[in-house]
């Protein structure tokens, strides 16, 4: 008797856990989720194998993947305080070999690379970078400058 007892009590446990996806999927609020269909944290690579979600992008002057915010010298908006909130910072970073100056900006999709004009200076007047003052300039007006260490 004691050994129908105790297989009774084993197939009422395993039928008790079974999941029944079915029922699940017809109850109002419940989802199904299907584990093969979900997005995986940290697997968001860009068409050249960067990671958006670490904070990579594309170096056209490097040619790899690089975290601009620790390459590149920061260049913070003018006027900004850290007490506004969220600071949407720029970045330059030079290729000497080159003559060159890749530009990181929040309102431009990848970067602008910049041809050296002087020995101080990358780009034209619409968008100009100064090595020796810090600074980015957008149509003649300074917006950025580089933050202070």
């Amino acid at each position: 008797m004691k050994y129908f007892t105790m297989l009774f009590l084993v197939l009422f446990s395993l039928a008790a856990c079974k999941n029944n996806s079915k029922e699940a999927s017809e109850t109002p609020g419940t989802e199904v989720v299907n584990a093969e269909s979900e997005t995986v944290v940290g697997g968001d690579l860009d068409e050249n194998g960067c990671k958006g979600s670490a904070g990579e992008t594309w170096s056209q002057l490097l040619e790899e993947c690089i975290r601009p915010f620790e390459l590149a010298e920061r260049l913070n908006p003018v006027g900004a305080t850290s007490d506004s909130g969220a600071i949407m910072s720029a970045f330059a970073l030079l290729n000497a070999e080159e003559d060159k100056a890749e530009i990181y900006m929040a309102d431009v999709d990848g970067s602008v690379v910049l041809e050296q004009a002087t020995d101080s200076t990358y780009g034209g007047p619409a968008l100009e970078y100064n090595r020796i003052q810090r600074s980015l300039s957008v149509n003649g007006q300074v917006l950025y400058t580089g933050a202070d260490d």
